[in-house]
């Protein structure tokens, strides 16, 4: 079972980890999906935790044109 302090860490540690596991593996140009759930009795995903959208240029983060111009 996954305590809420728990569930705060990974929330908190999730994008950094996707961030450095793209920026490590060689990954190309795309949108990536990393997601922590807990698990049901299968071992298949459950209840969401945390899940980020990354747009990756294959070097670093892609921003939004609507934040690069600050609006």
């Amino acid at each position: 079972m996954t305590r809420p302090a728990d569930s705060d860490k990974l929330r908190d540690q999730l994008r950094p980890w996707a961030l450095a596991t793209l920026a490590a593996g060689g990954y190309g140009f795309g949108r990536y999906y990393a997601s922590y759930s807990t698990l049901d009795e299968d071992d298949e995903p459950d209840k969401a935790i945390s899940n980020e959208d990354i747009s990756w240029s294959g070097s670093t983060v892609l921003i939004p044109v609507e934040q690069s111009l600050g609006t």
